[in-house]
């Protein structure tokens, strides 16, 4: 580890932004800086310069340092972001004593959905123990095990990276809205170049509403960097669009674009967002991170989480929009 530099007089969040950047950029990191706030700059700027003026042996054992030090003291089980289908999936056969204590660990707007996975019996036999004391072992030993059925991640490190802090604060009704916002926008983009009787055919496909939004983008006629171009028709070309239900085909398309933000080395940004999701929608998720490449295109990346940054605004622009109408 450098010698100029003690991980333990970096405050944890500005530790995750450093490792992240000396990580994935290396020596490229200190180009980077210019996109950091000043606050952010003025408390790490240094330490990356020192770091890099160490040798390549000294700067990874910075870097492993600063993960053990992260990993050990902010690892946090994804029990507690999950969506609650995960849960009774995970504990549908437990007694009802058990699952009572379950609820007592949940948010209070995730017990509604929580209870309604359970069969009626179950349900009934919970509220009868609404008013049971259950003893202190019984709750420390039915919290570690949900804890334990459960992969852990850093929420820090997580925070520390603009793109998926953002994506975080998002309930299911706004993922879906920015879902259906990137289904539609994908399909403009790959019929920007496309015959208009190719175009007809496949949105007879879909709802109503979703043909009549895309051929109104259409005529914008919107010049789009030729790299989105060929990845999205790229994407529409894998699709079966005989197997696709109409109702759902703009999310399906948009989990796909949502995907390729993702590196599927980066095991602790998909299993969060994956465990956000409904099980069904989280296992789509994972199969789209999971069919990419090993390497992915650190700037294919930086695009793609701006265009969905961006897709983000527009929503809620339009947001704005309704209110003042």
């Amino acid at each position: 580890m450098s010698a100029h530099v003690d991980i333990n007089n970096i405050k944890e969040r500005d530790l995750a932004c450093i490792v992240l950047m000396l990580s994935r950029l290396g020596k490229r990191a200190e180009e980077a800086l210019s996109h950091l706030s000043d606050s952010r700059l003025n408390k790490i700027s240094s330490i990356i310069s020192d770091v890099l003026s160490q040798p390549s042996s000294a700067q990874q054992d910075f870097i492993k340092s600063s993960m053990g030090k992260l990993q050990s003291e902010n690892q946090i089980s994804l029990f507690y972001h999950a969506h609650p289908t995960w849960v009774s999936e995970a504990f549908k056969e437990e007694s009802s004593l058990v699952l009572a204590q379950i609820i007592s660990l949940l948010p209070k707007e995730k017990v509604g959905m929580f209870l309604k996975d359970l069969s009626k019996e179950k349900r009934k036999k919970l509220r009868r123990l609404q008013n049971t004391r259950i003893a202190a072992p019984m709750r420390e030993f039915v919290k570690k095990r949900c804890e334990a059925a459960f992969p852990s991640f850093n929420m820090e490190l997580l925070k520390s990276q603009t793109f998926f802090n953002t994506l975080a604060e998002f309930n299911l009704r706004k993922f879906d809205a920015l879902l259906q916002e990137l289904g539609l926008s994908e399909l403009t983009i790959a019929f920007s170049r496309v015959n208009r009787s190719a175009i007809r055919a496949i949105l007879n496909r879909l709802q109503i509403e979703d043909a009549m939004e895309i051929k109104k983008r259409l005529k914008e006629e919107t010049k789009w960097d030729p790299q989105i171009l060929k990845e999205a028709q790229l994407h529409i070309l894998t699709l079966d669009f005989d197997k696709l239900k109409a109702e759902t085909m703009m999310q399906e398309i948009g989990f796909g674009v949502f995907s390729r933000a993702f590196s599927k080395d980066r095991v602790d940004e998909a299993n969060y967002f994956m465990y956000r999701f409904p099980p069904q929608q989280g296992y789509m998720l994972k199969r789209y991170i999971n069919s990419q490449e090993s390497n992915p295109d650190e700037k294919k990346l930086h695009q793609i989480q701006s265009r969905i940054l961006l897709a983000i605004k527009s929503l809620d622009n339009k947001k704005v929009k309704q209110a003042n109408t």
